[in-house]
């Protein structure tokens, strides 16, 4: 699962599988992503919401 922020700025990835979330950043001329932290380890991830 995976979602953008509000801002269009930011994408978290939740990989259920193998219990990681993805942080990239999106540059806002080109649309690429780019690693934005490191690995976060979390247990079964399955949906990423924004409150």
């Amino acid at each position: 699962n995976f979602n953008l922020d509000p801002s269009g700025r930011w994408i978290i990835a939740a990989n259920q599988a193998s219990g990681d979330l993805h942080v990239f950043s999106i540059d806002q001329e080109t649309g690429i992503l780019e690693p934005a932290a490191g690995r976060v380890e979390m247990p079964d991830p399955v949906c990423v919401v924004f409150l």
